[in-house]
């Protein structure tokens, strides 16, 4: 019984997908859009949100990076197949390398929500949602790969293209030359 029970909690605590200062961080389930839309009873919550980086800014006491809210997967990570929700701000204290914190680039922050901030966007003022950051977490970019498969005959068949591909493409190509 008590293999069993060892078994069962070292495949649970595996089973873990969060980077450990992202999934120990306090927070309280807030949506972006009840956050946006009531801001002071927000305020002084701990939340987790992320999304993409669309600016870095650094000044003499903070860091601030502006991010594309979308809505976190399961494991923590941004789900960029939703739709996005507007625009946060999250201030650190700490300074924010550019070169680390790259536009485009998934986050996804842990801290406390302080309010709404009026930030210019291109020539327009907008309020954007504030986080005083207690940890963020970089996600790292994943390349697609081909789509390889073992089509069982033929001399491309490890290639990735199946004899179906190739039998296509040469008639395209050679649709004129018979």
């Amino acid at each position: 019984m008590k293999s069993l029970f060892f078994s069962a909690f070292i495949l649970l605590s595996a089973c873990s997908g969060l980077p450990p200062k992202i999934e120990n961080a306090l927070w309280e389930d807030v949506d972006y859009s009840q956050a946006h839309e009531n801001s002071k009873r927000f305020t002084g919550l701990p939340i987790r949100w992320g999304g993409t980086i669309v600016d870095v800014t650094n000044e003499e006491e903070y860091s601030e990076i502006q991010v594309l809210y979308y809505p976190l997967n399961v494991y923590g990570r941004p789900s960029l197949r939703q739709p996005n929700g507007g625009r946060f701000l999250m201030q650190s204290d700490k300074f924010l390398d550019p070169a680390i914190y790259l536009k485009g680039a998934e986050i996804t922050i842990a801290g406390t929500f302080s309010g709404e901030i009026d930030r210019k966007v291109g020539n327009k003022t907008i309020k954007l949602p504030l986080i005083s950051s207690a940890q963020s977490h970089l996600w790292p970019v994943y390349k697609d790969k081909p789509h390889l498969y073992y089509s069982g005959f033929g001399p491309y068949s490890y290639y990735g293209y199946s004899p179906y591909y190739w039998s296509y493409h040469r008639s395209r190509y050679y649709r004129g030359c018979y």
